[in-house]
């Protein structure tokens, strides 16, 4: 296993913790993460191995200060607040999980109880992440989630009754068949309901899914460019006028309530993945379980590893940095690499300022509302022919 170096001053270096949930009652038609809908019987077998694994881990993790924790899926919401407890005393058992450590549940509105989520928060989840998606059922049927819109407004209300104060709801623009007025209504009824952060993601057409068939044979229609970009800007905006301000691409916050796990990922703070198909970026590698359950049920671990260069690492600096609204800090690049990134690309950072697509600040390079809209073409103009 890697070895974590120290942090200045010999504090311990700050670590993210995913646990991934690979089972859900059924899969929804544009999901290509890995899930096994209908498997539930083999969730018990499944948190065995996964307590083995955090046990596995319990010497290097110990170096470290685990400063979020992330139950992903999947349904995590499908488990019982036994198998929860189970794997939470045996993060804790490690003694290295940070008193103020945030702990996110992703669930399904169609699979949340008020005995669970209470439990859930009793033993110290305090960060629950709906995925409620759209505000009209139909069109909730035609992307094959479970629940209905009345079904998500009871998950928050459950939630609120039992102690969650750091909710985020999940919702998603350009499904096939969604309006302007569609999504409108949806982030209306999102911001009725006064989380503490809102997701608005694209919905990415995955190859390989009943969707993308769908869309591949003309049995559904995705709404056009023009249309999307006018949903995202519309986000924005109206997200922006209720208090909500936009840190990432597709992430948007009260203040102070940033996903803290998220941001470990975008600035390249290290992360453990523990679970089926779980990737994680440790001492240096990046490494993942496999995708596969049974091999995953028989013990197989960290596959791939792969030691990042000082090339790959300045490329996904800059990658990660443009997606948040703070940018890509110079002063932090220039300790990372003993590199100046201005001077790097000057001439690019002049184009690219001239066309509007970025913002040449005098502590970092942060992309303009346009530019975020076209943030893989900012970044492959960046970082195009090497950084070397």
């Amino acid at each position: 296993m890697p070895t974590a170096s120290a942090a200045p001053g010999g504090e311990k270096p700050p670590l993210g913790v995913y646990i991934h949930f690979p089972f859900c009652r059924s899969k929804c038609a544009y999901c290509d993460f890995v899930s096994y809908p209908g498997r539930e019987e083999l969730i018990p077998a499944y948190v065995d191995a996964l307590t083995g694994e955090i046990r596995d881990w319990r010497e290097e993790i110990s170096r470290r200060r685990i400063v979020s924790v992330f139950f992903g899926g999947g349904t995590p919401s499908l488990m019982d607040p036994e198998q929860m407890r189970v794997l939470l005393t045996c993060l804790a058992d490690t003694g290295c999980v940070s008193p103020d450590a945030e702990i996110t549940v992703e669930a399904n509105p169609g699979t949340v109880t008020p005995g669970a989520l209470s439990a859930f928060r009793a033993m110290g989840v305090d960060r629950l992440s709906l995925g409620v998606q759209a505000a009209q059922d139909p069109l909730l049927r035609s992307i094959g989630r479970i629940h209905t819109l009345k079904e998500a407004a009871a998950a928050v209300d459950m939630a609120r009754e039992a102690g969650f104060g750091n909710l985020n709801l999940d919702l998603m623009y350009g499904l096939p068949g969604q309006t302007e007025a569609d999504w409108r209504e949806t982030l209306e009824w999102a911001v009725s309901r006064d989380p503490e952060h809102i997701s608005a993601y694209s919905l990415i057409l995955e190859e390989g899914t009943p969707l993308y068939g769908r869309v591949m044979s003309g049995r559904s229609a995705l709404p056009d460019e023009e249309t999307t970009t006018g949903m995202q800007r519309a986000a924005t905006a109206f997200l922006a006028g209720n208090g909500y301000a936009r840190y990432e691409i597709s992430n948007y916050a009260k203040p102070g309530r940033a996903c803290r796990h998220n941001l470990l990922y975008w600035t390249r703070e290290e992360y453990l993945g523990l679970g089926c198909a779980a990737h994680s970026f440790l001492g240096g590698e990046r490494f993942h379980d496999p995708e596969d359950l049974a091999e995953y049920l028989r013990g197989e671990r960290c596959l791939d590893r792969e030691r990042i260069s000082e090339q790959a690492a300045m490329e996904e600096t800059i990658l990660l940095g443009t997606r948040m609204l703070c940018g890509v800090d110079y002063g932090a690049f220039r300790r990372a690499f003993g590199r100046d990134l201005r001077e790097m690309r000057k001439d690019r950072i002049e184009r690219l300022t001239d066309l509007g697509l970025i913002r040449d600040c005098p502590d970092a390079l942060r992309l303009t509302e346009r530019g975020l809209e076209v943030q893989n073409a900012v970044v492959a103009e960046l970082v195009g022919r090497g950084l070397a």
